[in-house]
């Protein structure tokens, strides 16, 4: 279930740069050399026997424990959702992180529900689909099961660039940081935390700063899973991704346009601040959110693509929802040569600045032996898949009939707001 519940972790360190690899246990495989994440150079001396427990075992840290209520106190605590209908009789909800037995006595797994008894369900070039219906996401429920892809920290960085200036003797590159997983560049140089519009009020598109997050691998996000030492997936690029930026302050107004770019989608919003008002203009569709001023210091605001839907809110709610254009199944669409990056930011009038930018994406499935899809017919079973889906064994590779329901015996507690479970996969 890496990496919303982090298990044991092995720490390596690389020997040309020096940063110090956390790959998740079940990932790690004897004698396979190991890829840094910070520089991405491969380190053939690197050989580890993972079934010598005494010589790794000052190298590994222990994993976070996990706690889960009852199904019992589950059902108690979700009337309201059961009667809705987003909750079954259980009290159990799609996309609830469950922790079962197989049988009496064995260990117990843990994995996430995506299917209930007597639904069809299906994996189809990374969705789940319900009954050929794609199962669509709240805001809430995709930051739970987000992947954090970067983290931007603008104290963090400027901390880092003053060790790095007292060990070159100041002729560091103040905001440098490691491009493995991507990063942010403004105006072809790391950025700094500010971004400032070219022009005046009415500046055109065309004429202001852009902001961008180059991807490991242009112009489109992928797959893969940082903390896996050594995956198994084939690397395709992922559709359902998106980012949350912290305000420093919220002094003077400012206004920014959004752009995404996947193979499947491409879309665009403008967000604009003045006085305790956000004014949020898609592409057919427009609200004005009213911002409580004792909570703008802790405010992130997200805006991401879920499930073919353009979506803006905060940590706590959704405030727009905007369906995207269905684009042909298996569409290849390959952006322009100007567009190379996945996510843009363009600065249209004042000057905004950032505490911590995080970009982050959904889980992209995959089926039995790394397929593009994978369909359970109807039964009495459950259908469980793990998050870190190309390590995770689950329903792909068992129970293809379904896991029995009376095998679960709670549901996870996941602590603190859905932000806060994204914000820990930054350690």
């Amino acid at each position: 279930m890496e990496p919303i519940l982090r298990g044991p972790r092995f720490l390596w360190t690389c020997k040309d740069c020096s940063f110090q690899n956390s790959f998740a246990m079940d990932t790690c495989k004897s004698h396979q050399p190991f890829q840094c994440g910070a520089c991405n150079k491969l380190d053939p001396q690197s050989n580890v026997d993972f079934n010598d427990a005494t010589s790794i075992a000052e190298k590994t840290i222990l994993g976070a424990q996990v706690k889960f209520e009852s199904l019992r106190k589950i059902h108690a605590s979700r009337t309201i959702e059961i009667a809705k209908g987003q909750a079954q009789s259980s009290g159990l909800a799609r996309g609830d992180v469950v922790v079962f037995e197989e049988s009496i006595g064995s260990l117990r797994e843990i994995k996430r529900i995506v299917g209930f008894p007597m639904e069809q369900i299906a994996i189809d070039r990374g969705d789940i689909l319900v009954d050929d219906v794609k199962w669509s996401k709240s805001l809430e429920q995709s930051l739970r099961q987000a992947i954090l892809v970067h983290a931007w920290d603008g104290a963090a960085l400027i901390a880092q660039a003053k060790v790095a200036e007292q060990k070159s003797g100041g002729t560091a590159n103040r905001g440098a940081a490691s491009r493995s997983t991507g990063g942010w560049s403004y105006g072809g140089l790391p950025f700094t935390g500010l971004l400032r519009a070219s022009g005046g009020q009415g500046a055109s598109m065309a004429s202001a700063a852009e902001l961008t997050f180059d991807s490991p691998i242009p112009p489109f996000l992928d797959n893969r899973l940082a903390v896996n030492a050594h995956d198994s997936h084939a690397i395709v690029h992922v559709k359902d991704f998106g980012f949350a930026f912290q305000p420093k302050h919220f002094q003077g107004d400012w206004g920014i346009r959004c752009r995404f770019w996947c193979e499947a989608n491409e879309s665009q919003v403008e967000l604009r601040w003045s006085g305790a008002s956000l004014a949020i203009q898609g592409e057919k569709e427009s609200v004005n959110v009213e911002i409580n001023p004792r909570n703008e210091k802790a405010l992130w605001i997200i805006v991401a693509m879920i499930d073919d839907f353009l979506v803006v809110g905060d940590q706590d709610e959704e405030w727009m929802r905007i369906a995207l254009p269905e684009s042909e199944a298996g569409m290849q669409r390959i952006p322009p040569v100007a567009r190379t990056v996945p996510i843009a930011i363009g600065a249209l009038s004042g000057e905004l600045s950032l505490d911590q930018l995080l970009v982050f994406r959904d889980i992209h499935y995959r089926g039995q032996g790394d397929s593009s899809s994978q369909t359970w017919l109807p039964s009495p079973g459950v259908v469980v898949l793990g998050d870190n889906v190309s390590m995770s064994s689950d329903s792909r590779d068992r129970w293809l009939e379904g896991l029995r329901p009376n095998a679960i015996r709670g549901v996870v507690l996941q602590q603190g707001s859905p932000m806060e479970t994204l914000l820990r996969q930054r350690y």
